[in-house]
């Protein structure tokens, strides 16, 4: 059930769940076991950010938002 509500509150918010699994495994292979950062980008804009065991997806308005921030940053 936690699954599937997951999987909803991404398409609620413009994330691709297959997306968002894909760019999961694509940050776990970079590490290796024990992967303590990672960080995807999909095909249209949106991030997907791993810490440990948590992660947390972006849309594509959210991920321009971020990257703004950081290029204004001196």
């Amino acid at each position: 059930m936690a699954e599937r509500d997951r999987i909803y509150s991404q398409v609620r918010v413009e994330i691709d769940p297959a997306a968002a699994r894909r760019a999961a495994r694509e940050g776990a292979t970079l590490g290796g076991a024990g992967v303590a950062f990672g960080v995807a980008l999909s095909a249209d804009g949106a991030l997907s950010v791993t810490l440990d065991k948590h992660t947390f997806h972006l849309n594509r308005y959210q991920t321009d938002a971020i990257r703004s921030a950081l290029l204004a940053t001196p």
